[in-house]
């Protein structure tokens, strides 16, 4: 068999090696371990049982209720992460005084895990509408300010130093050359901090 009667044998099979492939199969395994779960406990629920109850509560109204109120929790928390990652992140990477001052405190948080400050939140609030806003804000601003940190410390100094020269505002110049510089940074820490921020 030439090398190329092989290639197109495995022509219909490359898909099941392929990427997508994987990430579906890895989808229904854990549909299928939470099946096989389910049906040895009583106390997890199936995948099955699962729907059937979102379902119910969609139809008495109960979900849409407090889905709002989690979702209105979450943008209000996580706006609060973004303009605090970026400004601290920005701010260590700026001014060596500022970056001296928060890296330790930004290490000790990063260590500590959101389910710990979820804990603290309960001894000091209880179970009030301040717990909400505060976990997330504290439990996924590290994660922001040290993705922007380091996306801070690659701005290109060249053109810093001609905006500084040419005296351009700094306004514009954040707008202009620092914020789309530190975009990936950004972006890449604002994921992370969503996903520690809504667990």
């Amino acid at each position: 068999m030439s090398a190329a009667t092989a290639v197109e044998a495995r022509g219909p099979l490359r898909w099941l090696t392929s990427d997508r492939a994987a990430r579906y199969t890895a989808r229904l395994l854990a549909l299928a371990l939470w099946q096989a779960i389910g049906l040895l406990s009583d106390r997890v629920p199936t995948p099955v049982g699962t729907i059937e109850f979102l379902i119910d509560e969609a139809m008495r109204g109960e979900l849409w209720v407090h889905l709002t109120w989690t979702l209105r929790r979450a943008v209000v928390a996580l706006s609060a992460v973004l303009v605090l990652g970026v400004m601290i992140g920005w701010a260590m990477g700026r001014w060596w005084r500022v970056g001296a001052y928060f890296r330790d405190v930004v290490t000790i948080l990063l260590a500590l895990p959101a389910f710990i400050w979820a804990l603290l939140s309960a001894m000091w609030w209880g179970f009030s509408e301040v717990g909400p806003f505060v976990v997330p804000v504290l439990a996924a601003t590290p994660m922001l300010v040290a993705s922007t940190f380091e996306g801070a410390k690659s701005l290109p100094k060249p053109l810093v130093e001609m905006s500084q020269a040419y005296k351009v505002p700094a306004t514009r110049m954040f707008g202009r050359l620092v914020l789309p510089a530190m975009a990936p940074f950004i972006i890449a820490g604002f994921r992370y901090a969503v996903l520690a921020g809504w667990g």
